[in-house]
């Protein structure tokens, strides 16, 4: 793996994943095949087409560029491996392709790197340093605790102990806001697949991201000033949610962030109890 972190395993420790089967017939390696060769492709299109002499410059250096992949940090070799053989079967990679072609960075280091980047004070890294990162996303949330051993000439990370992931992302808001609705609407005209779909997806885009403002209500508009039914809060098209009903939506997800975090920091208090590392304050 060629990256700046030395990554401690995390595959000893069993984590209970909600996992979607696949398509009948469509093998996890078509898949990503599949995908590497669509974002090769319009990465080209791209390039060649918003930069000057781009088709010359592509066909001059292309064969020759790097890929780096972004990956979770308890990813190993196992997981490099099947996907070098995802590239080379999209054809982004020939078969026998140059060490240096390739590289992986894990999602927590990458985080960490942005964060230099676009920090007020880019200096907060120290050598001696020790600290925690939560990557909340999606669908999963995964948290990592690093100590810096060093700063220049490069920055040299090392995970202090396995990090947490846990499948409590953004998505398991959404799921729990449409539970509320179907409960909500249960004995309403409103109570259609459809219309919730609609109000989960005006959640998602506006009263998820805006909550946390103090509101002491939120409206989800969804249909027309046809649609009514004041015993629902719905009027006008609109849905009123109380602030207590969006918070019902984030407390689950909440919760098991904050319990997967103080895991993170317990096992990591307990390795620097035990002198494997030496902390400078």
């Amino acid at each position: 793996m060629k990256s700046q972190t030395n990554s401690v395993s995390s595959s000893t420790r069993p984590v209970a994943l909600e996992i979607p089967p696949l398509p009948k017939d469509v093998p996890i390696d078509k898949i990503y095949s599949d995908m590497f060769r669509w974002l090769i492709q319009h990465a080209t299109h791209f390039f060649k087409s918003h930069t000057v002499d781009g088709g010359e410059i592509w066909d001059r250096i292309g064969t020759r560029s790097t890929i780096i992949l972004a990956i979770p940090n308890g990813w190993e070799i196992q997981q490099q491996h099947f996907l070098r053989e995802a590239l080379v079967m999209s054809g982004a990679l020939p078969a026998n392709f140059e060490e240096n072609r390739l590289n992986f960075v894990t999602e927590g280091e990458a985080s960490v790197h942005y964060a230099l980047r676009h920090s007020r004070n880019p200096t907060w890294l120290k050598s001696g340093m020790m600290f925690a990162l939560m990557d909340a996303g999606g669908s999963t949330v995964d948290s990592t605790m690093y100590i810096c051993k060093q700063v220049t000439p490069k920055i040299l990370l090392e995970e202090v102990c396995a990090s947490e992931c846990i499948q409590a992302g953004s998505v398991f808001i959404d799921r729990a806001m449409q539970d509320l609705l179907e409960r909500k609407l249960r004995a309403s005209r409103f109570n259609d697949p459809e219309d919730i779909a609609v109000m989960v997806s005006r959640f998602e885009e506006t009263t998820k991201r805006q909550f946390g403002d103090n509101a002491a209500e939120y409206f989800l508009r969804f249909g027309t000033s046809r649609d009514n039914d004041p015993k629902v809060d719905i009027t006008r098209g609109r849905l009123k949610l109380r602030k207590a009903e969006v918070e019902e939506a984030f407390s689950d997800v909440i919760v098991t962030i904050i319990r997967s975090c103080s895991r993170l920091l317990r096992k990591g208090t307990v390795k620097v109890r035990t002198g494997q590392f030496t902390i400078r304050e």
